[in-house]
């Protein structure tokens, strides 16, 4: 009886902590991921209109247009990162997560960070325009993106082959995203600077 109560408890705590994780992640489909996506389109747009612009003015003019979509997606990043973060350090994640599960979560986590910064220095970037002091770091920032990613890739690709006997008794809720905000489904690995 004890052992079937312990166990009550244990399945009951980590299905909360699955529920409570896919809340987590629709917040940011439903909120973040957009903004991303209309930074993405103005992006698009952007290199499409650099490509006829020939007059200085009109090339500041047009990067200038970007901030506020970076900046947007700064702000929305902080929130959401805050909650990913605060979420991901409970010591009821730390105990009932496996392993290789809590490592993608990290991973994750740093990935959208480098991604978050990323945003930063894009803005300071094109404030410094014509300067392009910041190429270098720019360059650095993308690389440091890829290898993110390529860390996530691999740490959700080691959690998914991991067999865990509780998955047997917990359900994921259905996500409330639909649809991915993304045109392009690949835009959505977000693995340049212009596109995070």
């Amino acid at each position: 009886m004890v052992l079937f109560t312990t166990l009550s408890g244990y399945v009951y705590k980590y299905q909360q902590l699955v529920y409570e994780g896919s809340v987590l992640a629709d917040e940011r489909c439903l909120t973040l991921d957009s903004v991303i996506a209309r930074k993405q389109e103005k992006a698009v747009e952007y290199y499409q209109t650099i490509a006829t612009i020939t007059d200085p003015g009109e090339m500041k003019a047009a990067s200038d247009s970007l901030i506020p979509y970076f900046a947007e997606t700064i702000e929305v990043s902080d929130r959401w990162l805050e909650k990913q973060k605060a979420f991901i350090d409970r010591w009821d994640f730390k105990f009932f997560t496996h392993g290789a599960l809590e490592k993608a979560f990290y991973a994750q986590y740093d990935k959208y960070i480098a991604d978050y910064e990323s945003n930063q220095l894009m803005i300071e970037y094109i404030q410094n325009l014509p300067d392009k002091s910041l190429e270098q770091d720019l360059i650095n920032s993308i690389k440091k993106q890829s290898e993110k990613q390529t860390i996530l890739d691999e740490s959700i690709k080691e959690a998914e082959q991991r067999s865990d006997f509780r998955y047997r008794f917990i359900q994921v809720p259905e996500s409330k995203c639909s649809e991915s905000p993304f045109k392009n489904p690949s835009d959505s690995r977000e693995s340049l600077a212009m596109n995070s």
